[in-house]
């Protein structure tokens, strides 16, 4: 005995007559039977019908899903994607997105953003469907990479900083997207070498110094970019701690010195000394560290004021003592009597030579005759006063109308 087959699907024979029937020959809800006939190779039997298998839906499959960017950062828009869809039913891809952050659900988008920070466990997991059924899900992660911090501005005080000074560095503007505390770096830089790793300078600077504060933002984990500030050391000017002015008194005939005292410069530069001169409160035109009688006279008040110079700035100028010029006294070379050899009948004349004052005053001869040592007369004339044998002298003093002299 033989039989054949015969298949049905939703109440419609199909061409199909062996045992098996395959996929290519139904779909999801079909309604499907078969129909065996019994033949003793002569005549067929009663068909028998099977029971009725209803096509269910199958559910979806996915082959791989993936997270980009990868690597990421704290800035980036992830996007969630998936790959090799397939439903033996031809059903749509309605596949769902769910994504987390360090295990705690986050949003089910196929992108993400803002919900996470630098070593963060970001994983995305998708569930295939096909509006009917889930398939089995899918997953895939990624650990969020460190995002470097940034500063936006660096400064340095004082602005500008003179030898002597402690420079501070400050920056402001740090941000890390991460949400990492500040650990950012000092360096201090002067004519190019490395001085200091504080936020504070204190070497020794001097004039024309060239001074940098690199700061490098740090969030623990990994550097920003540098951000630097700079400067020139600004000059110093220079001290002169005294000055004096002698001879004091000082009369017309001398040469009056003014000396400076010590000097400091805090730029260690050499210092220059300029000389100027006063007489009576008025400047005149010498320069050097010496005045001459030619430039003053009796009476005159005369000072002198020193500044000192760097080379590039002039310090505070010193002015020295006052010194009034004295009274210089006349002076006379000689005197002489005439007639010599004299008789008591004559007329003795006392006569002056070489009537000096170095004021320029007006001076005048105050006379003493002497007859044997007793004083006989104070005019420049003597006569009747003396008789033979008798010794007489003449004394004559220049007076200036302030002092006399010899």
């Amino acid at each position: 005995m033989t039989v054949s087959t015969a298949w049905s699907v939703n109440g419609a024979p199909i061409a199909a007559t062996t045992e098996t029937l395959t996929g290519s020959d139904f779909d999801k809800g079909d309604d499907v039977f078969c129909s065996v006939t019994p033949n003793d190779a002569t005549d067929d039997g009663a068909a028998v019908d099977s029971n009725t298998v209803t096509i269910e839906n199958t559910s979806p499959t996915l082959k791989s899903v993936t997270i980009s960017p990868d690597p990421a950062t704290s800035s980036d828009t992830l996007t969630c994607s998936w790959s090799g869809y397939a439903d033996a039913d031809g059903d749509a891809d309605s596949s769902t997105v769910e994504w987390t952050v360090n295990g705690t659900y986050a949003a089910s988008a196929t992108t993400l953003a803002g919900a996470f920070v630098g070593g963060d466990t970001v994983e995305c997991t998708v569930t295939p469907f096909d509006g009917t059924d889930n398939g089995a899900a899918l997953s895939t992660s990624l650990v969020i990479d460190n995002t470097a911090p940034s500063i936006t501005l660096v400064t340095i005080s004082p602005d500008p900083a003179v030898a002597g000074d402690t420079l501070t560095c400050s920056y402001s503007g740090y941000a890390d997207p991460d949400g990492d505390a500040d650990a950012s770096t000092y360096e201090w830089l002067v004519n190019g070498v490395l001085e200091s790793t504080t936020d504070s300078l204190s070497a020794t600077l001097v004039h024309n110094d060239i001074v940098d504060c690199v700061v490098t933002p740090f969030d623990g984990a990994e550097s920003g970019t540098p951000v630097s500030a700079s400067l020139t050391v600004s000059n110093t000017a220079p001290v002169l701690a005294d000055v004096s002015l002698g001879p004091d008194p000082a009369f017309e005939g001398d040469t009056l010195t003014c000396t400076a005292g010590s000097t400091s410069d805090a730029d260690s530069e050499s210092v220059t000394l300029g000389y100027a001169w006063s007489v009576n409160g008025g400047a005149i035109a010498a320069t050097t560290d010496t005045l001459t009688g030619a430039d003053f006279n009796r009476d005159d008040t005369v000072t002198c004021t020193v500044t000192p110079n760097d080379g590039t700035d002039a310090g505070a100028a010193v002015t020295s003592n006052t010194v009034t010029i004295s009274n210089t006294a006349p002076t006379l070379t000689s005197v002489a009597i005439t007639p010599d050899p004299a008789v008591a009948s004559d007329t003795l004349t006392c006569t002056p030579s070489g009537e000096y004052d170095a004021d320029g005053d007006t001076t005048t001869v105050e006379y003493e005759w002497t007859v044997d040592g007793a004083i006989m007369g104070t005019t420049n004339t003597l006569a009747g006063l003396f008789v033979a044998g008798n010794l007489v002298a003449c004394r004559g003093t220049l007076n200036d109308g302030t002092e006399t002299g010899t």
